[in-house]
C-alpha cells in the first residue's frame, strides 16, 4: 500500500471508528472533561500530506459536543483563498443520545468575503454554517478537505483551551523524500512520534483527555493557548523558493520577495531632494520625509495573492495614495533611499494585549501580523500606517516586543523600545467647585504621554460628537454634562493634552446636613481582579504606567470638613507605588495622588498578593471626605 492510499485510509478509519466508540453520545462524556467546559472535542483528527515544496492536501475531521450556549462551536467557519481550495465539506448533527438529527452538504454552507472594514481588496474567503439544535447537549461532526497550492505557512493546531476540553486529538503530517519540518508543542502535553517508510516520513502527535482551562486574569500571552505548531523548511509560493529552518533564512526570503520594489518617479525624487535640502542631520531628513509620507498617503489593507508577505511596489503607493502596512513601510524605505539613508523592514506582532515573544529555535511567518520600518544608523523606528505619530514613536501596541528585522543579510531578531514609567504617564489637574446639594462644576486638564496618549491623538481627528461620546463613556462620573472640551497634540512628541469642563449634578451625596464627597471620582483605580483560590497560571503585568493627579475642591459656602481620610498615605510594594496627600484650608481641600504600576512577572502563588495591593489602592481611591454645614 503506498503512502497516499494509507493517508486516506487513516481518515476513513477515523470516521468509522467514531461511530463505533460512542463519540456522538453526549451522555458518555467523562465528568472530568465537563469541568469548566462549554464544549468537548470528542475527536479531532487531521492529516496533512505534503506533496512538494508548494503543494499539500489536508483533511480535518472533528466531533464536538456543545454543552451550553456559552460555546461558539456551532459556528463552523472554513477559510480559503487562491492558494487553498476547499474540495469537500459536510456536517452532521446528533442529539444527546447520539442519534443523527440533521446533515448538511457543502452547498448549504454560505460563502463570503473575509474582508474587514479597512481592507478594500482581498482574495480571502470563507464558508460558514450556523448549526442549531433545540436542546443541549448536542454533538456536531464535520469534515473539511483542502488542497493547498503555493504554501508557505503550514497550519497550526489549537488543542484544548478556555471552556474547551479535548477527549482525543491526533495530527499526522506526511512528508516526501528530501523534506523536513520543525515543530513546537506549546502549553500542552502531546505524544510525538516519527515513522519512516522508505524516504518518506510521517510525524504524529496525539493527546487524550485534556481538560478545559479556566480563564484567569493576567495570564502571560505566550501561556494562554495550548497549540501544536508545525513549520516547513523548504517551501515555494508564486515561483519563489524559500527556507525557514532559521529566522535568518526566513528573513532572507522576505528580503528576496520585497527587494527591487522601491523605484519611484523622477518627480517624487526631485520633491524629496528639495524637501531635505538644508537639513543639518539625517534625523532631520528622516523627520521631513516621514511627515511628507504621512501627508501624501493613507493606510488601506490590500491583501491579494502573495500580498500577505510581499509589498506592492512604491510606484503603486505613489500613484494610488494608499497602501497596507507593507506597502507604506516599503514606500517610506524608498523615499529614505533617495536621501541615501538605509532602512530595514520590520515584521512585528502588533497589539496592546497579547504580546508575543519569539522562540529563537522555531522560525514561522505566523508570529507577525504587521510591518514597520527601522533606521539603524539613527536607531529610529517608524510606524508608517499612522498619519499623525511623531517620528521615532511607534505606539503602545508596538513597544517592547521582539521583531524580525529583514535585512540584506537575512533575518535578525531585535526588540522595539520599551515605554516605561517615564514615557507612559498622565498628569491631571482639576478644579472641582462643589455646591451644597452635592453637585459640581469641574474644570480638568490632563496631559498624556506615550501609550497613554495614543487614543487621544486618534480622537483629535474624529467628529466632535464621537469625541463627546467617548469622553462621557469613559468617565466614572454619573449623569454628567460636557460643557466644553479640546484636544491638542504635539506634532513632534507623543503628547496629547485634553481640556474639558463638565457639570455633574450628583458628584457627591447629601444626607441631612452632611455632604459625602468622593476624593477621586475623576480617575479612580478599578483594576482589581477576581479572587482566585487555585491559581494555575503565572502572572504577567505587561506595561508600566505612571499617574499624577491634583484635585482642588472648592467647598460650598457655609460648609467645613468634618472628617476625611488620613492626610498622608504611602503604599509601596514590588508591584507598584501609591501616594495620597490631603491638605485642608477654610475654603478648599487639595488632593494630591500618584500611582506607579510596574510591569512584573510573578509565580501563580503571588497572585493574591498582587490582588491585595491593587485592592488597597482601589479602597483608598474610593474614600470620601465628609462636609458638614457650619453652625451659625
Amino acid at each position: 500500500m503506498n503512502k497516499i492510499v494509507a493517508f486516506y485510509c487513516f481518515i476513513l478509519l477515523a470516521v468509522s471508528a467514531s461511530a463505533q466508540n460512542g463519540l456522538y453520545n453526549a451522555l458518555s462524556i467523562p465528568e472530568a472533561l465537563q469541568k469548566n467546559a462549554s464544549e468537548v472535542v470528542r475527536s479531532q483528527k487531521t492529516a496533512f500530506n505534503v506533496k512538494g515544496a508548494s503543494t499539500a492536501s489536508e483533511i480535518e475531521t472533528v466531533v464536538v459536543t456543545v454543552l451550553n450556549g456559552e460555546s461558539d462551536a456551532n459556528e463552523l467557519v472554513f477559510y480559503y483563498n487562491q492558494y487553498s481550495k476547499i474540495k469537500k465539506l459536510w456536517a452532521k448533527v446528533y442529539d444527546k443520545n447520539g442519534e443523527e438529527v440533521n446533515a448538511y452538504k457543502q452547498k448549504e454552507f454560505s460563502d463570503g468575503s473575509a474582508v474587514d472594514n479597512s481592507t478594500i481588496y482581498s482574495d480571502s474567503r470563507y464558508k460558514h454554517l450556523t448549526v442549531n439544535h433545540n436542546s443541549y447537549p448536542y454533538t456536531i461532526e464535520y469534515q473539511c478537505v483542502k488542497e493547498h497550492k503555493g504554501i508557505m505557512a503550514y497550519p497550526n493546531y489549537p488543542v484544548n483551551g478556555f471552556g474547551k476540553s479535548v477527549q482525543s486529538f491526533e495530527v499526522k503530517v506526511v512528508l516526501p523524500a528530501g523534506f523536513d519540518l520543525h515543530s513546537k508543542i506549546e502549553n500542552v502535553k502531546l505524544k510525538a512520534s516519527v515513522n519512516k517508510i522508505g524516504e518518506a516520513k510521517t510525524y504524529t502527535w496525539t493527546g487524550k483527555n485534556l481538560p478545559a482551562l479556566k480563564p484567569e486574569a493576567y495570564i502571560p500571552s505566550d501561556q494562554k493557548y495550548p497549540k501544536l505548531w508545525i513549520s516547513a523548511t523548504k517551501f515555494a509560493v508564486d515561483g519563489y523558493e524559500g527556507d525557514m529552518s532559521t529566522w535568518n533564512s526566513l528573513g532572507s526570503f522576505f528580503y528576496k520577495i520585497n527587494k527591487d520594489r522601491q523605484e519611484v518617479t523622477p518627480e517624487t525624487k526631485e520633491k524629496i531632494k528639495k524637501l531635505i535640502a538644508g537639513a543639518a542631520t539625517d534625523k532631520e531628513k528622516i523627520k521631513r520625509i516621514y511627515q511628507y509620507m504621512q501627508d501624501e498617503v493613507r493606510y488601506v489593507s490590500v491583501q491579494l495573492g502573495i500580498g500577505g508577505w510581499q509589498s506592492f511596489e512604491a510606484k503603486y503607493v505613489e500613484k494610488n495614495k494608499y497602501g497596507d502596512c507593507k506597502a507604506l513601510s516599503n514606500y517610506m524605505k524608498s523615499l529614505l533611499e533617495i536621501a541615501e539613508i538605509p532602512s530595514d523592514w520590520v515584521i512585528i506582532y502588533r497589539g496592546y494585549r497579547g504580546r508575543k515573544e519569539i522562540d529563537k529555535d522555531f522560525a514561522t511567518p505566523s508570529f507577525g501580523n504587521h510591518m514597520i520600518l527601522y533606521v539603524p544608523s539613527e536607531d529610529m523606528w517608524l510606524e508608517c500606517t499612522s498619519k499623525s505619530y511623531p517620528p521615532n514613536y511607534i505606539g503602545g501596541d508596538n513597544h517592547d516586543r521582539p521583531v524580525l528585522l529583514v535585512t540584506k543579510d537575512g533575518g535578525k531578531i531585535s526588540r522595539t523600545p520599551k515605554y516605561g514609567l517615564e514615557e507612559n504617564r498622565s498628569l491631571t489637574r482639576a478644579n472641582i467647585n462643589l455646591d451644597a446639594k452635592g453637585g459640581a462644576v469641574i474644570k480638568q486638564q490632563t496631559t498624556h504621554h506615550g501609550p497613554s496618549h495614543d487614543r487621544y491623538r486618534q480622537l483629535k481627528n474624529y467628529p466632535k460628537s464621537d469625541v463627546e461620546k467617548y469622553i462621557v463613556r469613559n468617565t466614572s462620573l454619573p449623569a454628567l454634562t460636557l460643557d466644553k472640551f479640546a484636544i491638542e497634540v504635539d506634532p513632534d512628541a507623543p503628547i496629547a493634552t485634553v481640556d474639558f469642563n463638565i457639570t455633574v449634578p450628583r458628584y457627591a451625596s447629601k444626607a441631612g446636613k452632611r455632604v459625602f464627597v468622593p476624593i477621586n471620582n475623576l480617575n479612580p483605580f478599578q483594576e482589581v481582579p477576581e479572587s482566585e483560590k487555585e491559581r494555575v497560571h503565572p502572572v504577567k503585568i505587561e506595561n508600566d504606567y505612571h499617574e499624577e493627579d491634583a484635585y482642588i475642591f472648592d467647598l460650598p459656602e457655609g460648609f467645613k470638613v468634618e472628617s476625611m481620610p488620613e492626610e498622608n498615605t504611602v503604599l509601596e510594594s514590588d508591584y507598584g507605588k501609591y501616594t495620597l496627600d490631603l491638605k485642608v484650608t477654610d475654603k478648599t481641600v487639595t488632593v494630591t495622588r500618584s500611582l506607579d504600576i510596574y510591569a512584573v512577572e510573578l509565580p501563580a502563588t503571588d497572585y493574591n498578593k498582587l490582588r491585595d495591593f491593587y485592592k488597597k489602592i482601589a479602597q483608598l481611591d474610593a474614600a470620601k471626605m465628609v462636609l458638614v454645614k457650619k453652625a451659625t
